[in-house]
């Protein structure tokens, strides 16, 4: 009990001394203000796309089918050659959006008053106009026209016993996965950095291991940087869930497209991003107590390793039934980023998975064994950094308070 209350007293310390409440609570006020907004962004879309109108006046030169759609915005009218000059003076004075002049089935001219809105409704109209005179011109039934350019139809179907493919939903989840635990090895990185650095500096580790053991203080200090990290995840999700409320909003046919995710998807994905940012914790606690000067040292760099998993799974994305894939899904140093990926895209027996996250659970739990003794060594180290025949000697030596 005295061993975890000693780690949780580290923990919050550390949690707290880079935790702002005004500064959180002003960002979770902003986050609530953007969930509002967006219902009121989306009604106050609608109106204004309802209320505003084109007003455009046509001279049909070329004799085209020109048929534009009666409940549309654009607001049609249509006018002589005699009445070009005129026309043109009103888009100068703004009485109207613009003049469309279509000159040959080929060149159509249009002048603006500002940047035309309506282009999209526009050129679907003149395409199926000239699409039109052409088909008559030679002859050819518009239905005729139409099934002969028809795509051909690919019945898809999947064996009862395969794997129906994964859905679009569960692609960007898996993007989302990585990008949470890239947010939070990037986030956590720069905590200890500096935490540990600057106590290293002011050489405040004596009294501090004179007052806990150092496996509590390290396991304080990876917790209570996690936190951060784990707190840069949730604002990813916030984040997300108001992009996935804004397609549901605006774009309800591509939601519907994307289709749906499991939920034991959801969950192995959650637990292996956090087991990874526990694990990637312990190795920057241990690596940093080496450093004797952040601003010198070209070992610094060494702690960009935990983004190498992450970098490397964004290239097989659209191939996670490569064998690769899957032993560094049950490789532990990069399976918090390819498991998630595997189990998502692709069918992965639960023992696997099972598996997997063990091997990535009991190295957690040596890897922060090994940073306490390196840190406690590390810390006490000054005017030098050890080599690496020194930290993995360290590793092997116990630590005396154990």
């Amino acid at each position: 009990m005295k061993r975890l209350a000693s780690v949780l007293t580290v923990a919050r310390w550390e949690f707290m001394r880079y935790f702002k409440w005004k500064q959180e609570l002003l960002m979770f006020g902003i986050l609530i203000g953007f969930y509002a907004l967006l219902g009121f962004g989306q009604a106050a879309l609608e109106i204004a796309k309802r209320s505003t109108e084109h007003r455009v006046e046509v001279l049909n030169l070329a004799g085209l089918p020109l048929e534009f759609a009666q409940d549309s915005n654009l607001k049609v009218s249509r006018i002589d050659p005699g009445e070009e000059d005129w026309s043109r003076r009103k888009v100068g004075l703004g009485e109207i959006d613009a003049l469309v002049i279509v000159r040959s089935v080929d060149t159509t001219e249009l002048v603006a008053h500002s940047e035309p809105r309506f282009m999209d409704a526009l050129r679907k109209t003149l395409d199926r106009a000239r699409r039109e005179h052409e088909l008559a011109a030679a002859g050819v039934a518009q239905a005729d026209f139409e099934r002969w350019t028809r795509p051909m139809t690919i019945e898809v179907s999947y064996h009862e016993e395969g794997r129906l493919p994964a859905t679009r939903a569960e692609k960007i989840l898996v993007i989302v996965f990585l990008v949470m635990l890239l947010s939070a090895i990037m986030t956590s990185f720069a905590y200890f950095f500096v935490s540990i650095t600057s106590e290293k500096q002011a050489r405040v580790a004596e009294q501090i291991v004179s007052a806990i053991p150092t496996q509590a203080w390290i396991d304080g200090k990876i917790l209570g940087i996690s936190g951060h990290g784990l707190k840069s995840v949730l604002y990813i999700a916030l984040f997300g869930g108001l992009a996935l409320l804004a397609l549901a909003k605006f774009a309800p046919a591509l939601m519907a497209q994307a289709g749906g995710i499991s939920p034991d998807k959801l969950a192995v994905g959650l637990a292996f991003v956090l087991l990874g940012i526990l694990f990637w914790s312990a190795f920057m606690a241990g690596f940093a107590a080496t450093i004797d000067d952040p601003n010198n040292s070209a070992r610094s760099t060494v702690m960009f390793i935990p983004m190498l998993p992450v970098i490397l799974a964004f290239p097989v994305l659209e191939h996670p039934e490569l064998g690769v894939v899957a032993f560094l899904s049950w490789f532990p140093v990069t399976s918090m980023a390819f498991m998630p990926l595997r189990h998502a895209l692709t069918d992965v027996p639960w023992w696997e998975v099972a598996g997997s996250f063990a091997l990535l659970a009991l190295l957690t739990v040596y890897m922060r064994r090994y940073a306490s003794r390196i840190f406690r060594a590390g810390m006490f180290m000054y005017g030098k950094e050890p080599s690496w025949r020194e930290m993995w000697r360290w590793m092997r030596e116990p630590d005396p308070a154990q």
